[in-house]
């Protein structure tokens, strides 16, 4: 059966990003209840960059953005994660 029921879920986001070494961070902080954060190197095209959430455990998903601005000062994009389980009979 399919759900229609939506929310908004609100949060806070600090994200940092080095041109020099290509590496990028980013923190989400308590949204919907949840809080994670990864550092690594975002695969590029031209002023668009993803990165997968592979090193938070039990966590799987992925920030895709890009640059703008004068001097790519500002980023805007998405994110999505979800919660990996396993189970055993």
């Amino acid at each position: 059966m399919k759900s229609s029921a939506q929310y908004v879920a609100a949060g806070g986001l600090n994200a940092t990003y080095n041109f020099g070494t290509r590496v990028g961070s980013f923190a989400v902080n308590n949204y919907d209840g949840r809080s994670l954060a990864l550092t690594g190197t975002p695969t590029t095209s031209g002023a668009s960059y993803k990165i997968g959430i592979t090193s938070v455990p039990g966590i799987a998903g992925s920030f895709s953005g890009s640059f703008y601005g004068p001097v790519t000062a500002n980023t805007g994009g998405n994110f999505n994660f979800h919660t990996i389980f396993a189970a055993k009979r």
